[in-house]
């Protein structure tokens, strides 16, 4: 061994984790996320800066939580702190650091709150409204399939299998699912219905298009929301209600969470409980009344329960009794 002591590398900053994870990102998932995961670093580098990972401590991400929950909602800085509790995760896993600071760090209690969806004569009345008829068919095929936004304008033709009546969803060079996996999504008479009408008059492997071109999110967004309001529809509602409604309309018919959770493609059942079992207890009813038992009569339920006034009249004629009895005494005696 030489006599000169061997150089020891900088420990690597915040920045060059993130740069790892928005290249492993932008490769493995979808662009809705990869852009989640660029919106969180940059929030988190404009409140810690760029300190080398080791220094982090779980102080600055409180410090980080605080500055957010004034500026957004709750829920959106709970997403933030998953986003970067998966981001550390990678950074342990390559060895860029020994401890995540977030460990300990609790998210943010948030009051429970319904997802908004559209009843079903909302939906209708949605339907009857919208002018464009590309429209209509991507609004008409996602609250009947539950699909995500991303899922359906992307869809091409060969993912389409008519003869098993599903759509098979994987990612491609310009289109990554969800969590990365492959899934098979079932179609309902609707839905094809839906898609054999824009068969017909196809020129294009993508199969929701305007005049052969694909689809933009933003067109699709705006245009649905102008409708919503132009109707006087709760203003919460937007394109991801559709998958909501698709979920709720399904609960309320009776269909168990479990089902639900693999017909949305969760990941874990959890995420559907969270969202949609408020649903499940009216539909319980018909389950608990499968037990039942016969029940027989009592003794005791013959014995009738005596109100507090009948008690007293009761108590008033005994004390009477009582004093007849004693006066009948006393004359006895005299006569005696």
């Amino acid at each position: 061994m030489s006599g000169k002591s061997a150089v020891r590398r900088p420990a690597p900053r915040v920045s060059d984790l993130f740069s790892e994870v928005l290249k492993y990102v932008g490769a493995t998932l979808e662009p809705g996320t990869f852009a989640i995961y660029r919106t969180t670093f940059a929030h988190f580098s404009s409140s810690a800066g760029n300190p080398p990972l080791p220094s982090l401590t779980p102080r600055d991400i409180d410090k980080y939580k605080i500055e957010r929950l004034a500026a957004v909602a709750p829920a959106t800085v709970n997403i933030e702190l998953r986003t970067l509790k998966s981001a550390f995760r990678m950074g342990i896993r390559w060895n860029m650091l020994l401890r995540s600071p977030l460990e300990g760090v609790s998210l943010v209690r948030v009051p429970e709150r319904e997802p908004p969806y559209y009843g079903r004569e909302e939906f209708q009345k949605l339907l009857d409204t919208i002018r464009e008829p590309w429209l209509r068919d991507v609004v008409l095929f996602a609250a009947v399939t539950g699909m995500r936004q991303g899922e359906i304008l992307s869809l091409r033709w060969d993912q389409v299998d008519f003869r098993a009546r599903v759509v098979r969803l994987r990612s491609s060079a310009s289109f990554k699912t969800k969590t990365g996996k492959r899934r098979s999504v079932p179609l309902g008479d609707t839905a094809i219905q839906v898609l054999r009408a824009r068969e017909a008059s196809h020129g294009s492997e993508i199969v929701f298009t305007l005049r052969g071109r694909p689809l933009m999110r933003r067109w699709v967004t705006t245009k649905l929301r102008r409708y919503v309001r132009e109707i006087g529809l709760d203003r919460r509602l937007n394109f991801h209600s559709l998958r909501s409604s698709f979920a709720s309309w399904l609960a309320l018919d009776g269909v168990s969470i479990y089902q639900i959770s693999k017909l949305l493609g969760h990941s874990d059942v959890k995420i559907t409980q969270e969202y949609y079992a408020h649903l499940e207890p009216a539909q319980l009813h018909d389950v608990v009344d499968r037990i039942t038992f016969p029940l027989r009569q009592s003794p005791l339920d013959n014995t009738k329960e005596e109100s507090p006034k009948c008690e007293r009249r009761k108590q008033l004629e005994h004390r009477c009794l009582v004093h007849l009895l004693n006066t009948l005494s006393k004359i006895t005696k005299r006569i005696a």
